[in-house]
């Protein structure tokens, strides 16, 4: 067990307020029957995480209130189930629960100012306090209380310590290899995958610049693609303007004009402006063909092969993926 230092009631059944500081040794609560002895204990078991009722709170309040603070000793069990459960509190310092009973809500629990459940300040409260009476139960009736009680009472602390140490190092080890475990799964994954990217590349064979020259061929392949279609466009155009066919009659009939008597080799203005439209028209019709038979050229020095360009574009894909 452990040293109340105090304990303080608020609006709890009959009590307004209420703060008692047992001090050190044996302390005795004496009084005739109805001066309020059950009433401190009870305040105290519900401190203690045990039930909780909204009829203990003092009539015309909203709500009652009773924290209970104590000093337990460094080498208690209390300060170990508190580092189990997660709760923030130093041998150094002294421990306090609360209990609030709310008219609208439920009860709040609390260690050390911290929220806790009801059952969890039940099993810290059974560590510290042993509430005797003619309707509670002993902690001897409560075999979860059993072992702590025999440890205790054949002073077995150096052997729990040994046994705690022991289990931790225990539980390090059991993880430690976890780890080692999982380490030694991700490794033989990895292998795997490097395995199988291996056998991959080996498969594929890239050559050194390969996909430098992959992409240059792709580019002039895409761009020769471009080009049939323009040439087909021109052509097209050509073919269905007549260019060559009207600058053929254009040239005949300036011809004609030329081959008029006294044309020939009048220098007239007349006579010389029809031989220079005739000259015109002839570069002209010249210009039209040669037009013709480049862009015919062009059609066949273009290099488009649609199989070739999907084969480089599997390639690169193959290479950078």
């Amino acid at each position: 067990m452990a040293m109340i230092l105090s304990l303080s009631i608020r609006d709890f059944v009959l009590i307004d307020r209420l703060d008692i500081e047992p001090g050190a040794g044996f302390t005795a609560l004496t009084g005739e029957t109805g001066a309020g002895k059950s009433i401190i204990l009870d305040a105290l078991s519900l401190a203690m995480g045990h039930g909780s009722d909204r009829g203990m709170i003092r009539a015309g309040q909203d709500q009652s209130s009773v924290a209970v603070e104590f000093s337990p000793p460094v080498s208690h069990p209390v300060w170990s189930a508190l580092a189990e459960a997660g709760i923030d509190a130093s041998p150094d310092e002294t421990l306090t629960m609360k209990r609030v009973i709310r008219r609208n809500g439920p009860a709040r629990a609390f260690l050390n100012d911290q929220p806790v459940s009801a059952a969890l300040l039940s099993e810290i409260g059974d560590l510290l306090v042993e509430i005797h009476g003619q309707h509670a139960a002993s902690t001897l009736l409560k075999p979860s209380s059993h072992r702590r009680l025999l440890d205790q009472f054949a002073g077995n602390e150096k052997l729990l310590d040994m046994c705690a140490a022991t289990h931790a190092a225990m539980a390090e080890a059991s993880a430690r290899r976890q780890e080692l475990e999982d380490a030694h799964a991700e490794a033989i994954e990895h292998r795997e995958w490097l395995a199988e990217a291996v056998a991959e590349l080996s498969s594929l064979n890239p050559q050194e610049g390969e996909a430098a020259i992959l992409t240059e061929r792709r580019t002039l392949l895409m761009q020769s693609e471009r080009v049939t279609e323009a040439v087909r466009e021109a052509e097209n155009v050509l073919e269905k303007s007549g260019v060559e066919d009207a600058l053929s009659k254009a040239a005949r009939a300036t011809e004609r004009i030329c081959r008029l008597p006294g044309f020939e080799s009048s220098q007239d203005t007349l006579p010389v402006a029809a031989r220079a439209a005739a000259e015109a028209v002839e570069r002209a019709l010249i210009e039209a063909r040669e037009a013709a038979g480049a862009i015919s050229q062009l059609e066949r020095l273009v290099d488009h092969d649609s199989a070739e360009l999907d084969g480089a574009e599997a390639r690169l894909f193959a290479l950078r993926a």
